[in-house]
């Protein structure tokens, strides 16, 4: 990130600076890109989830555009946590064969929360995932 001759990054969102002439910072996300990445951070597991790991997309996405922002990087470590909190919880119902039985109310919070994140992300709104564990931080 640029240094802001003021102390702290440059613009950082909310910072109150005019946007600059010829465009975004080298290496800084504008407002609009940030509410974007986090959206995105969000709903990614809806495509890797096919593949079964549904984590990767928040995970690629800390990786690559989680420096860039501080709101982004946020979305990506709590949709990041939320996808490993779903995968243990599902692999410990698969195991303890009550999986079936929860199966369907477990998928709809899946959905549910996750969409609700999205929106909120989008919205510019710090989310946070209810009933989860956060290890990555």
């Amino acid at each position: 990130m640029t240094e802001n001759p003021h102390g702290g990054s440059w613009p950082g969102p909310g910072s109150g600076l005019p946007p600059y002439p010829g465009g975004p910072y080298p290496g800084v996300l504008s407002p609009g890109e940030e509410r974007t990445w986090a959206l995105f951070a969000h709903l990614s597991p809806f495509v890797t989830s096919v593949i079964g790991l549904g984590f990767l997309g928040p995970l690629l996405i800390l990786l690559f555009q989680g420096e860039k922002s501080p709101y982004v990087r946020y979305h990506a470590v709590e949709a990041l946590n939320f996808q490993i909190a779903i995968l243990i919880q599902a692999l410990v119902m698969a195991i303890t064969c009550i999986g079936l039985i929860l199966l369907l109310p477990a998928v709809i919070f899946w959905l549910v929360v996750m969409i609700i994140a999205a929106v909120r992300a989008n919205q510019g709104e710090w989310y946070r995932y209810p009933l989860i564990w956060r290890w990555v931080k």
